[in-house]
């Protein structure tokens, strides 16, 4: 009986050691697969930075590289990436199609992320490059301000977008049910169910992204005897922005980096605020960035007894730095000033030791913009 006993032991053991003999090349097959991904995605990624060309062959490539055993533990995988490349470059809107190939390397990258430390950076906030009305004219006929269409990039949370009227001090929320999403590209505002004795006790119409406004329309009230609406400039301005360390160790080492950079505007009937966004991102592993957007500058207060009835300049600005189509990339450790359409741009890349996060900026000279003021 004891033998017996000894025996089933002993093949028990066996079993369990045969047993995990036959998981390891399951798992040395699956970590071969996720390097061989690793390298796929490295050599995507700067093949799409290098060249403006064929993105749909580099994605297809990818498809093909990775295996879908590989895939299903991604986030965001290759078929996901080439749908929304391909729905983003039907798009009309110039600013929603210059921003694709940005949008595309950041999933990319996510992705290669998520294998190498299974941790997912943060989505970036929605962007609005265009809005359908520069304001709600309550002198116009309804169907002229019945709804308004927002077109952006990185419009990936739905439920992390709100509208709200607002007035000095106060805001009322519009309905989940009035905002509809017609594509990746695009939200649509529904305002049919306001009538101009409501919308006139407001200032502004906000777009709201985790609580942050992304876009701001003035309205243009009616009155029997209107005061008339004259034209104004914004002040040469100065703003200064050093983005957060995101990725890589603070050190470019003379790999550039690739700076990219965007302005937006917005008013609350009062003041005109101006928000950058830059990242410098090292041209070479392991990657260094920095990144982020800064906080709201004042370049404008309205005179006292007016308000601001809209900016007639654009209120969003994408890749200012770009000079025929390319990005800014840094090749010394010298201050480079440039002109740009919003004014003049003086930026500082790569230093002498680690920089990210604290030495590399741009300080943009803000040329003036233009708005409309209306005596109250």
């Amino acid at each position: 009986m004891k033998t017996l006993q000894i025996c089933s032991i002993l093949l028990f053991f066996s079993f369990l050691q045969f047993s995990c003999k036959k998981l390891d090349p399951v798992q040395d097959e699956m970590a071969r697969l996720k390097d061989e991904a690793i390298i796929a995605l490295n050599d995507g990624i700067n093949t799409f930075e290098d060249q403006s060309g064929d993105w749909q062959a580099i994605l297809k490539d990818l498809e093909n590289k990775i295996d879908k055993r590989v895939e299903d533990l991604l986030t965001y995988n290759m078929t996901y990436i080439n749908n929304l490349a391909k729905q983003r470059g039907l798009s009309t809107v110039a600013c929603v199609k210059e921003n694709l190939k940005d949008e595309v390397l950041y999933y990319l990258e996510m992705a290669r992320s998520q294998l190498l430390t299974g941790v997912l950076p943060a989505l970036p906030a929605t962007t609005i490059c265009q809005t359908s009305l520069s304001a709600i004219d309550l002198n116009k006929a309804m169907d002229t301000r019945s709804q308004v269409i927002y077109s952006g990039y990185f419009i990936h949370n739905k439920d992390s977008i709100k509208a709200f009227w607002v007035n000095e001090g106060s805001k009322s929320e519009i309905p989940a049910s009035k905002i509809t999403f017609p594509d990746i590209s695009t939200i649509k505002v529904s305002l049919v169910d306001y009538a101009d004795a409501t919308i006139t006790t407001y200032t502004q119409l906000q777009l709201f992204y985790n609580n942050e406004v992304i876009s701001s329309i003035g309205i243009d009230k009616k009155s029997a005897n209107p005061n008339p609406v004259v034209k104004d400039k914004t002040r040469t301005q100065t703003i200064v922005f050093i983005p957060p360390h995101t990725n890589g160790d603070r050190d470019f080492s003379g790999n550039g980096p690739k700076m990219t950079a965007n302005l937006s505007l917005t008013q609350n009937g009062l003041k005109v605020f101006a928000q950058v966004y830059l990242s410098a991102r090292e041209t070479k592993s392991d990657w260094t960035t920095a990144s982020g957007y800064s906080k709201n500058f004042e370049i404008y207060t309205v005179p006292s007894g007016y308000r601001i009835t809209r900016l007639t300049s654009p209120s969003g600005y994408v890749g200012i730095l770009k000079k025929n189509g390319i990005e800014y990339v840094d090749t010394n450790h010298n201050d480079e000033t440039i002109t740009t359409f919003v004014g003049s741009a003086t930026l500082v890349g790569d230093v002498s030791g680690p920089e990210a996060g604290d030495k590399t900026k741009i300080t943009l000279v803000l040329n003036p913009f233009n708005i409309e003021i209306q005596k109250l």
